[in-house]
């Protein structure tokens, strides 16, 4: 389970200079959601997360559409 983003989100961490270098996939990932929704993520940022008072730097996916902000995946540890 991947690290995702909205698109929103995306847009509020550029205008804040959170994030830098736009990835392109280097190949086509496809997520599978609740209900069995599938959809392409149309980039990935490679960001640095806290969680528990653990950073990490992970690959986030940028999923068009998706309602929630942020969606911690296993991928996080």
């Amino acid at each position: 389970m991947a690290c995702t983003i909205s698109e929103q989100a995306e847009q509020r961490l550029l205008s804040d200079s959170v994030l830098t270098q736009q990835q392109e996939l280097p190949q086509r990932i496809i997520l599978v959601g609740c209900g069995g929704v599938q959809v392409s993520p149309k980039c990935m940022y490679d960001m640095e997360l806290s969680l528990y008072g653990v950073k990490c730097l992970v690959p986030v996916l940028v999923v068009a559409g998706q309602k929630d902000d942020v969606i911690v995946g296993t991928n996080m540890c």
